[in-house]
């Protein structure tokens, strides 16, 4: 087995300082039944070299070979063992019967000692046990070692003072190998490998004759990655950090990248299961995350609203070269393992010999991070854990290792997730997945409705008490000449080019006012040279009080004069004219902040009023006003997600905005979850299952049927959203949606699909909310479309009475009060709706044209004025 890379020395960790070694191995057999086996393995073994050092060859000590003539053999005995660095116990059903039950009677057993004698020196680290449970041939067929229930006798031994089944259950929890007899020399590559590569290390500095050593192995520490000897590593030599990194530094202690770990220990030349350390966690990373290095068979996940989930998974190791092919086990990064088939093998023959099918344990209830099943109790207990738990135990049917069982606990969760996974690993290149079945399932578990919910999507919307319905623009503007020269004879006549006041906005600036340029003619109905001294231009919204404009720039440019534009005064020959261009700033009064272009922010809500004043050298002022819509156009756009299953738009007259809360599902089933899209926050709110679980759970824990969703965002409050909790179906089954800006109130209810898996129909629907009772028969709450691809209507354009906006002593024509009706309302009396929406759009454009070409006019105009 692979706790890691490869199988791990039964003790690490010196506690006392051994002897000068002078034996690899220590062979412990009973001489009445396995004495020539124990020769045979010792001549065997005696044939190979430690890899790791060229020409030293393997040295064991067996005690008809190694003990002196006369020699005390309890003392030579011990000696040997200490001397030893690897003890082997040839375990046979005849070794052990003298110390069954009933066959014991307290006397001294030889056997019985080197066992307590090697299980006390591999506490404190001074020996390796790898144990031989010898099976028995009977008529030619191999029967393997099965007597670990013994019963083996409760009495103590009179040199441990233990009983002796506790000393043989030691035994049996130490990983061994099954061996046949006949075939002992099948495992001497085996025994040499563990011996070379495992135990050898550790004690090669103890070794008796140094003279035989030659340069001593460097190795490379799993945990820091530096390079070190064996006989210069110490208990603080290895600095590590347990957990991983953020951006910039470690979880466990803060330090930054680079800097030394906070934890100490021996190096490590593999990896391990014994504590959790980063450069593991990568290791594991680096085979586990990438589909060219491994394939998952199943998963195991119980999730922890509390904290981190419980996940166990089980698969195939693809890449690299020196893991392909081995099975994996892993318990979240606190335990990993892998397995070739050769364990596979020695696993099951151990399960069918009565071993216990737990492979591992991990919780993280008692600051332990794993309990393998080589350190359970004898009979099987394992620590119950107070927090998470996860564990896998192998699956045998008719004696054969098919698979393996996960399960995963958590402390939020009443039931276990119990995983079961069949695979084929015998005669195979690559293991194969066979089936996998859910045993039971953990976390928050979905039931099927057994009928249709009544309750279903909805949007309720009512206006707010400061509304102002957008208006339809209109293409022609109302204006008028206004004469206030008093009684005489009129002397000076404007008239606006066919577009007047054109906006020059710029979509490059943010700004709540907008920049206009007009273009005039004056008109100098006297026989006398006319002075103009002064322009003035004025502004307000329509029914408001008019408001001088900023940064008003006024050039005349005279006729047959070749001096081009000049600033005021300017000179108007008699009966002659003069081109008057104008620029000039009108601030909005809103204060909102947006990129317009060729949109007036004034004109957003009504029509703005606009009065151009030109004064001469008399006194007299003749002035001419003008209403400015915005041009027409849809600026309220259709809108649409073809993907979404609910929307709630809302329109915003002051921004001539449209916006829409969609509803969307997240991938191609109901079990992916949901995306909620929020366009002002600039972000979509993504609930997969798990997230909806964890709501689930926070109103079982509440009790609640509703919890808000919290949209991390201090601008929205204008926007609350709750989840609607179904606790009898164990599912969030919509959303509540309540909208409250300064022009209307929007609630809304959007019923989510059921996403629970599909099954038997085990519950109704629970319907604890309902919009309309919810508004509880409210006056003024409406229903509207979910459809984002219609328009609210537009409300009428209202005509706009010009009296207020000229002096009382000049009269207004009637012709010229009313609302000019554009071409809507002039010359396409005949024609129908759709002709007139088309005729309609073609004028916009016409317009637009036109006063594009008006405005690059008068910039080319400003611009020779300054060259000259």
């Amino acid at each position: 087995m692979d706790s890691g890379r490869d199988s791990k020395p039964s003790a690490t960790v010196l506690n006392a300082v051994p002897i000068p070694k002078k034996h690899h191995v220590f062979i412990s057999y009973r001489v009445a039944s396995e004495a020539a086996l124990a020769e045979k393995l010792c001549d065997k073994l005696q044939q190979f070299d430690i890899t790791s050092e060229g020409s030293l060859r393997v040295r064991c000590f067996l005690d008809k070979q190694s003990l002196r003539a006369g020699e005390e053999w309890e003392q030579g005995f011990r000696l040997g063992l200490q001397e030893s660095c690897l003890f082997i116990p040839l375990v046979s059903e005849k070794a052990l019967h003298p110390l069954l039950e009933g066959e014991y009677n307290g006397q001294q057993d030889n056997l019985l000692i080197e066992f307590e004698n090697a299980l006390g020196m591999r506490e404190q680290g001074t020996i390796q046990i790898l144990p031989l449970l010898i099976g028995k041939v009977e008529d030619g067929a191999y029967h393997r070692f099965s007597a670990f229930g013994g019963p083996y006798s409760s009495l103590k031994s009179p040199t441990a003072n233990i009983p002796v089944k506790d000393t043989l259950n030691q035994l049996f929890q130490l990983q061994g190998h099954f061996t046949n007899p006949d075939e002992i020399a099948d495992k001497i590559s085996t025994i040499v490998k563990f011996l070379s590569e495992d135990v050898w290390p550790l004690y090669r500095q103890y070794w008796a004759f140094r003279e035989e050593l030659g340069p001593e192995k460097m190795f490379e520490c799993v945990q820091c990655g530096k390079e070190y000897m064996e006989s210069q590593n110490g208990e603080d030599h290895c600095s590590f950090h347990p957990s991983g990194t953020g951006f910039r530094d470690f979880y466990c202690c803060g330090r930054a990248r680079g800097d030394a770990g906070c934890k100490r220990s021996r190096h490590r030349a593999k990896h391990h299961n014994d504590y959790v350390y980063f450069a593991r966690i990568e290791w594991m990373r680096s085979l586990l995350n990438y589909t060219d290095k491994s394939v998952q068979f199943g998963e195991s996940i119980c999730e922890n609203f509390d904290g981190h989930d419980s996940v166990a998974s089980c698969g195939v190791l693809i890449g690299p070269a020196e893991h392909r092919g081995k099975i994996y086990l892993s318990m979240n990064y606190s335990w990993f393992s892998t397995y070739t088939k050769s364990d596979l093998e020695i696993i099951e023959k151990g399960l069918n010999s009565g071993a216990s099918t737990l492979v591992a344990e991990v919780s993280d209830s008692d600051g332990k991070e794993s309990t393998s099943a080589a350190d359970s109790s004898p009979e099987g207990e394992v620590t119950v854990p107070k927090v998470r738990r996860m564990s896998a135990q192998w699956l045998v049917e008719d004696r054969q290792l098919v698979g393996v069982q996960l399960c995963t606990e958590s402390p939020t969760s009443e039931e276990a997730d119990v995983l079961e996974v069949r695979f084929r690993w015998r005669d195979v290149a690559l293991p194969e997945l066979l089936s996998t079945k859910q045993v039971s399932r953990g976390g928050i578990v979905e039931k099927k409705a057994s009928g249709p919910r009544t309750q279903h999507s909805l949007v309720l919307r009512r206006a707010g008490p400061d509304v102002v319905a957008l208006s339809e623009p209109e293409p022609t503007p109302t204006k008028k000449d206004v004469w206030q020269g008093g009684s005489g004879k009129r002397t000076l006549r404007l008239k606006s080019a066919a577009k007047d006041a054109i906006l020059v906005n710029s979509d490059r600036v943010r700004s709540n006012a907008d920049t206009w340029q007009w273009q005039l003619t004056a008109v100098n109905l006297t026989s006398e040279a006319m002075i103009l001294m002064d322009c003035k231009v004025q502004f307000a919204e329509a029914g408001a009080q008019l408001q001088d404009a900023e940064e008003v720039v006024a050039l005349a440019s005279v006729q047959d004069q070749p001096r081009g534009d000049t600033e005021f005064p300017a000179t108007v020959p008699p009966s002659g004219t003069a081109t008057i261009r104008v620029s000039f700033r009108t601030k909005a009064s809103s204060e909102r902040r947006s990129n317009w272009f060729n949109i007036a922010w004034g004109a957003r809500q009504k029509p703005m009023m606009l009065k151009l004043s030109v004064e001469n050298a008399s006194g007299q002022t003749t002035s001419i006003l003008s209403e400015f819509h915005n041009m027409r156009g849809n600026l309220c756009r259709k809108s649409s997600q073809s993907d979404s299953f609910f929307w709630m738009h809302y329109d915003d007259p002051v921004e001539f905005s449209r916006s829409q809360i969609n509803v969307s599902p997240k991938g191609k089933t109901p079990q992916d979850g949901v995306e909620v899209r929020i366009p002002e926050l600039s972000r979509a709110f993504s609930f997969d299952r798990s997230a909806l679980r964890r709501r689930v759970y926070e109103a079982n824990k509440e009790q609640v049927d509703r919890l808000p969703m919290d949209l991390d965002s201090s601008s929205c409050d204008w926007l609350k959203v709750d989840f609607l909790v179904d606790r009898n179906l164990q599912q969030v089954y919509g959303f509540h949606f309540q909208l409250k800006k300064e022009h209307e109130e929007q609630q809304a209810v959007c019923v989510l699909p059921d996403y629970s898996e599909e099954g038997a129909e085990t519950a109704a629907p629970d319907n604890t909310f309902c919009l309309n009772d919810e508004l509880g028969g409210q006056p003024g709450w409406e229903p509207v479309s979910c459809d984002p691809s219609k328009e609210l209507p537009y409300a009428a354009a209202t005509p706009v009475d010009l009296a207020p906006y000229q002096d009382a002593d000049e009269e207004v024509p009637a012709a010229a009060a009313a609302t000019g009706a554009g071409v809507a309302g002039s010359g396409a009396a005949g024609l129908s709706q759709e002709d007139r929406a088309m005729l309609s759009q073609v004028n916009s454009k016409l317009d637009l044209v036109l006063s594009r070409l008006q405005t690059l006019e008068i910039k080319l105009s400003m611009i020779e004025t300054r060259i000259k």
